[in-house]
């Protein structure tokens, strides 16, 4: 069987996603996660009686942790490389706890309003609502496993080169990939995980779900390395992780539909 590259699917699944947010049933849902961080900011800012609302909406990036004129001999290169390293990880439990709303909460209101809209041929399977809880939860703690790794090897990386003083190309390369891409990554990688199994697991038969899986395996990941680096965007970083459940049910359920199309006609023309 063949593997689909093509990444046209990934622009309409996001562009069918957009269109969604004009039905009021779909644009509702999706913004569950932020309301359920909101409420919950809301009450602990009563409670304790502060909530930094800088970080929660991305607004704390100032002046000098944002400027890129340092050289890189330069102290104060390492210090804004170890503040980028810091911020990027430290998005990443906020970002956690979102995508675990969106893909145990808010994904089955939205997979069944777009199969009752739009794919009206797919039946919903009687499934365990706790299994898309665990999966989210296995691929939550792996990251958080490789984040707290990664907020080690970040400061172990830096701090070796600063008394060492022996810099060279290799380790800046590593650095960048680390501290820069392996956030991104990770999230990408989590948007693939969570949403992927929770569509899939009502409509699809497992032979479907590994044949989708396999076959639109770089698509999937490459739609949640687009919604992962929108996150980063202030005030998107709260309302991407319901947009990519949207996304994610739009790929699903039209891959579903096109490999049963593609299967029926085998049969026809076998016939």
């Amino acid at each position: 069987m063949r593997m689909d590259f093509n990444m046209q699917r990934v622009v309409q699944a996001l562009g069918r996603s957009v269109k969604s947010l004009a039905n009021p049933g779909l644009w509702g849902w999706s913004l569950l996660p932020a309301l359920v961080l909101l409420a919950t900011a809301f009450i602990i800012w009563k409670v304790k009686g502060e909530v930094n609302w800088a970080w929660l909406f991305r607004f704390d990036w100032d002046e000098n942790s944002g400027s890129v004129r340092f050289f890189v001999g330069d102290p104060s290169f390492w210090k804004l490389l170890m503040r980028i390293t810091l911020r990027n990880f430290s998005f990443s439990p906020l970002y956690l706890f979102l995508t675990l709303i969106a893909s145990v909460c808010a994904l089955p209101c939205l997979l069944d309003k777009l199969v009752e809209r739009e794919y009206p041929h797919l039946f919903a399977k009687d499934e365990r609502v706790i299994l898309p809880l665990l999966n989210s939860l296995a691929a939550t703690f792996i990251v958080v496993f490789i984040w707290i790794a990664g907020v080690f090897l970040s400061c172990f990386f830096i701090g070796y080169h600063q008394l060492t003083e022996v810099p060279s190309f290799g380790f800046y390369m590593l650095c960048f990939v680390w501290f820069m891409l392996m956030p991104v990554l990770l999230l990408a990688w989590l948007n693939r995980e969570s949403f992927v199994f929770a569509c899939l697991l009502s409509y699809a038969t497992e032979t479907e779900k590994r044949e989708i899986c396999r076959r639109h395996a770089l698509p999937l990941f490459m739609l949640g390395l687009i919604l992962a680096l929108l996150a980063y965007l202030p005030i998107l970083n709260l309302l991407i992780p319901g947009f990519a459940a949207l996304a994610y049910a739009h790929y699903c359920l039209e891959a579903l539909r096109q490999l049963r199309d593609e299967a029926l006609v085998s049969v026809m023309q076998g016939e």
